[in-house]
């Protein structure tokens, strides 16, 4: 793995401001699989793969429509 491939881990704080939502929905299990929200956890830590959560956030717009608007 290259320096330019490796990974980038958000805690919840950060993921949540990242995807704009509350970082008590995104620390709630039940939301997160509701949503599918790529998440890992390391030990009793959860975190977030800042490329997963980017792929993720445009797969929701791609599939609202909301791709190419605005």
């Amino acid at each position: 793995m290259t320096d330019d491939e490796e990974a980038h881990y958000l805690r919840v704080r950060d993921a949540a401001k990242y995807l704009a939502i509350s970082p008590r929905s995104l620390a709630d299990p039940s939301f997160r699989k509701r949503h599918s929200i790529p998440t890992l956890r390391i030990g009793r830590v959860v975190v977030f793969n800042a490329i997963d959560l980017a792929q993720w956030l445009n797969s929701k717009a791609a599939s609202s429509g909301a791709a190419g608007h605005g």
